[in-house]
């Protein structure tokens, strides 16, 4: 059903939003009225977190389609945010079904968020009283740092970081608290030979157990390599999570990790975008030479220039002058933020295999990483023709 929106924010024709739309318009110009709408919702989150926004002054007659916005919202795992956009301004102008759902879907996920954060509780109440250094990262945590509260992030699983060494005594803790390795034994020795994590279950929660940080392709492409060098346990800090202190990662190995992490998929998802941008928002005090020296020492300035570049043009949060004379002598940054932008706000409702390796691969820093990366790509698809023609 189409709806028309009479007023656009007063922001649309000068500063943030006028700004946003140029920016992601520089990018892709098939934007559609949906798009620009969701972005309009957003900008306020990322600009000024938790703050009250002026209403909204007339400016032109747009044709939305309410249910797709709705659609990209939920696709695009940005729910709670768009909730709390509504919350925080004048949305007379948004049709009161399309903010009735969005308050229903929010509440649903509240509930799943706070059983959620009890299972980090009882996990970190596990790990504590043992003698295993543990950080957590990414899901109730990261949504805390970077949201100022899991509760304005997507649902999440909980995600630990533990040295390589203590994995055996992590399983035992794990196993001993009702958790089960979800995986049959010769493939859990096998990922703890070649991968970097483990998932354990319980009570349809998961925790996934990680002994590396590093991003890579298929296992042997890095995108964000040594970062368990960097030590990383040194600069750890606390984060809290319903007034409990719960050990994570700082906020630069957080952003750095971020922007390999988001590599890793290609951007598939809006919200790894704004996880980056709220991070940013909330926090004033990052250490940015800390973040692009790892970046340049790890051989990694395309994929976290990229994150920080798509945040800066999709969120519009600001950069430091230096980061900003960093990305653009990357020219490539540019193309490939392009290419995200043209399936991350695609009208169908997927995107090609292909555009989604051409960005991985383009991530990949050097050329002789990239000639594999497509000969990977081109042995596997022909053990598929071949096993498909045999099985035929």
């Amino acid at each position: 059903m189409f709806q028309t929106i009479q007023r656009l924010p007063e922001e649309w024709t000068k500063g943030i939003l006028f700004t946003q739309r140029r920016n992601v318009v520089d990018l892709h110009t098939n934007i559609t009225s949906e798009v620009e709408v969701l972005l309009s919702l957003l900008c306020r989150v990322f600009r000024d977190p938790g703050s009250k926004m002026r209403g909204f002054e007339p400016l032109r007659d747009l044709e939305v389609d309410w249910d797709k916005v709705f659609s990209i919202v939920k696709n695009q795992k940005i729910l709670s945010l768009v909730h709390q956009s509504l919350r925080d301004s004048d949305s007379s102008d948004v049709p009161e079904n399309f903010a009735q759902r969005i308050r229903r879907e929010f509440h649903r996920n509240g509930l799943l968020i706070q059983m959620q954060k009890n299972a980090l509780s009882h996990v970190w109440k596990t790990f504590s009283s043992s003698s295993i250094p543990v950080l957590f990262f990414k899901g109730p945590v990261l949504g805390g740092m970077a949201y100022g509260s899991p509760i304005w992030r997507k649902p999440g699983d909980i995600d630990i970081l533990i040295q390589p060494w203590d994995y055996s005594e992590a399983r035992r803790i794990l196993v001993g608290a009702g958790y089960k390795v979800n995986q049959p034994p010769y493939v859990e020795r096998k990922l703890r030979l070649r991968g970097s994590e483990m998932v354990f279950s319980r009570n349809g929660f998961e925790v996934d157990l990680h002994w590396s940080l590093e991003q890579s392709a298929f296992n042997r492409f890095p995108f964000a390599p040594g970062l368990g060098e960097e030590k990383i346990w040194e600069r750890s800090t606390t984060c809290l999570i319903d007034n409990e202190p719960i050990p994570c990662m700082s906020y630069e190995d957080t952003l750095f990790f971020l922007c390999a992490h988001g590599g890793k998929h290609a951007w598939t998802f809006l919200y790894m975008i704004c996880d980056i941008a709220m991070l940013i928002s909330r926090n004033k005090d990052i250490d940015w030479e800390r973040v692009t020296g790892l970046a340049e020492k790890l051989n990694t300035e395309r994929v976290t220039y990229l994150g920080l570049y798509l945040a800066h043009k999709i969120c519009c949060v600001e950069l430091p002058t230096s980061v900003l004379r960093a990305i653009k002598r990357h020219p490539n940054i540019d193309s490939l933020a392009r290419k995200v932008l043209n399936y991350l706000f695609r009208s169908g409702p997927s995107f090609s295999s292909l555009q989604y390796h051409r960005v991985r691969a383009g991530l990949l820093q050097r050329g002789h990483e990239r000639a594999l990366y497509g000969l990977y790509l081109f042995n596997r698809k022909a053990r598929k023709i071949s096993h498909s023609l045999i099985g035929g």
